[in-house]
């Protein structure tokens, strides 16, 4: 993927503790990188895109209990 740009939104959600949001949003990204044997030659903007909606979205709803754990337990 050379010279890609992608831009999306954030996730709509009712916002109680950003704890721990963007290690949750990192970590997602990167687990989707690893379980699906990306690496920077084979990976598309599209693929990318797909992991980074799902970051976007699992971060968004860490945010919406206090402390990041008990949000992701429902997740």
């Amino acid at each position: 993927m050379e010279n890609a740009h992608i831009v999306l939104p954030a996730e709509k959600v009712n916002t109680i503790d950003t704890t721990g949001a963007g290690d949750i949003f990192f970590g997602t990204f990167l687990s989707e990188w690893i379980n699906n044997k990306s690496t920077v030659y084979n990976i598309t903007p599209e693929t990318a895109e797909k992991y980074l909606k799902k970051a976007i979205y699992v971060a968004g709803k860490s945010t919406e209990k206090h402390g990041a754990i008990a949000a992701l337990k429902e997740i």
